[in-house]
């Protein structure tokens, strides 16, 4: 799947942000937010806030590696990669 937002190149691999990734981040930091706020009342909502979204931002940088994995492991292989689509 090719396009998206492009975010830039890794290995001359093109990398796209697919626009329904913004709506995955808000799910997640808004879940984790509201979880954080039942577990741990007396913390600031600023604070409950940042970490879900720190939390959010490591899962998604998580896939991003494992599918960079992917690719690099599919060059070595001398097998064509023309892009990587972070989708939903």
């Amino acid at each position: 799947m090719d396009g998206g937002i492009p975010i830039g190149r890794i290995r001359g691999i093109p990398v796209f942000l697919h626009p329904t990734w913004f709506v995955v981040f808000f799910l997640v930091t808004v879940t984790l937010s509201a979880t954080l706020g039942r577990e741990h009342a007396d913390w600031p909502s600023v604070l409950r806030i940042g970490l879900a979204a720190g939390t959010a931002i490591l899962f998604f940088a998580s896939i991003f590696l494992h599918e960079l994995g992917h690719s690099v492991l599919a060059l070595r292989h001398r097998v064509g990669v023309r892009s990587i689509t972070l989708f939903i």
